[in-house]
């Protein structure tokens, strides 16, 4: 049955979903940040209440929101609470719910793997993925998407590590907290 079929596919955020004007289209840059914003703004919040940890990451590589093979992977490795969508035209983000920093890694390494063997040679070089956890703060969603692009920036440096996780001190965080109180 197709529609129950397409009931168990996670959504993927998209620009087509979202009602553009032609104007839009020509600021990229801020309609993926404002996309971005309002799935994870809601999703800091509720993990925070949860007590749980919430992990952004961001998968690169060249052309890789087109990939249906990528989108369908990820569709079908990753839990239906996970939240997928177009970061850029090379950057997919991926919202993980419940997911520590080790926990994420783990899930990055075995990403990393699967979409490392369904690239073609030029593409698998500048593959890198990046990510970033809440670790106990509760942090708006602007810096969240600084760490994580932080992180990728470093993953698709030539001769890095391709898979870079922002680590944060939640203690220091807090002593810094206390200060500005």
């Amino acid at each position: 049955d197709e529609s129950q079929e397409a009931a168990k596919q996670p959504p993927i955020t998209t620009f087509e979903n979202t009602p553009l004007s032609d104007t839009a289209h020509s600021d990229s840059r801020s309609l993926e940040q404002a996309t971005l914003i309002e799935e994870l703004t809601p999703a800091i919040t509720e993990t925070a209440v949860a007590e749980e940890d919430l992990t952004l990451m961001l998968i690169h590589a060249p052309d890789l929101p087109h990939n249906q093979q990528i989108i369908h992977l990820l569709r079908s490795t990753l839990d239906r609470i996970h939240k997928i969508f177009i970061f850029n035209k090379d950057t997919l983000g991926i919202i993980i719910f419940y997911a520590p920093l080790d926990q994420a890694m783990q899930i990055a390494s075995s990403l990393y793997d699967e979409i490392h063997a369904l690239l073609d040679a030029s593409a698998k070089k500048s593959l890198g993925i990046g990510l970033t956890t809440r670790a106990g703060r509760l942090i708006p969603a602007p810096r969240m998407i600084e760490e994580a692009s932080a992180a990728i920036g470093k993953a698709t440096e030539e001769g890095g590590d391709p898979i870079v996780a922002f680590r944060v001190n939640p203690d220091k965080y807090r002593r810094c907290l206390a200060r500005l109180n």
